[in-house]
């Protein structure tokens, strides 16, 4: 759980090698900071070890599910120049998402008792949650507009000279929804989840009893962006 280990697939399994694990964890800021005065012990350990290891076991088996049928594809010679190029660098990316995930729980090991941070409480960077999940989400536009375009044929017959401009109408409008709207829905959401702006103020879809935070919500040494 804190250590990145790639090859590593199945979680301990004998009592020794839990508590192995277990002893792992109690040097990272979070049990120090958090968890040792809630008197966690190895079978509560053993339920947020869980949660972290069925993320990274999915993204690996995403990972096989889309590898190994574009390994055969590429093999049987079924991809255009295109789309071949567009999926070899899907996969890429996706293996670079396991890189970003590490990079960013590798930022929740730091003890910011030591460091000029306000907040001590140990979390991932926001920054780089952000970034992991807004590649999350790349991949998934990727993966849904390469689908669109695989059933773009069977669309097209029912595209004629009439309904055409009132297809590339409704088109521009889901372009600009989807690339301008949405985008700063989830950015603005990734960073109240990785700030826990949730437990800060708890009044939604008010901030205390104003619609907008005001200069008493803000301390003095926090910047104002």
């Amino acid at each position: 759980m804190v250590r990145w280990e790639p090859h590593r697939i199945m979680p301990p399994t004998t009592h020794e090698e839990w508590c192995a694990e277990f002893e792992e964890y109690k040097k990272s800021p979070e049990w120090l900071l958090l968890n040792k005065d809630k008197g966690m012990d190895v079978h509560g350990f053993k339920y947020i070890f869980f949660w972290e290891w069925f993320h990274r076991i999915v993204g690996r088996s995403i990972g096989v599910i889309f590898g190994v049928p574009l390994v055969y594809f590429l093999a049987r010679g079924y991809l255009q120049p295109r789309l071949k190029y567009t999926l070899m660098s899907m996969f890429v990316m996706g293996g670079m998402q396991g890189v970003i995930g590490w990079w960013m729980v590798k930022s929740g090991l730091v003890d910011k008792r030591k460091t000029t941070e306000v907040d001590k409480t140990p979390r991932v960077s926001p920054y780089r949650l952000t970034v992991h999940a807004g590649n999350a989400y790349l991949l998934y536009a990727v993966c849904l507009w390469q689908s669109m375009n695989c059933w773009r044929p069977p669309q097209e017959d029912f595209i004629n000279l009439k309904n055409i401009a009132a297809h590339n109408n409704m088109r521009r409008k889901l372009m600009k929804f989807t690339f301008g709207f949405i985008p700063i829905v989830l950015v603005s959401g990734f960073f109240v989840a990785g700030i826990s702006g949730g437990t800060s103020c708890n009044t939604y879809p008010f901030v205390g009893n104003n619609w907008f935070v005001s200069k008493k919500h803000l301390l003095a040494d926090i910047p104002l962006w």
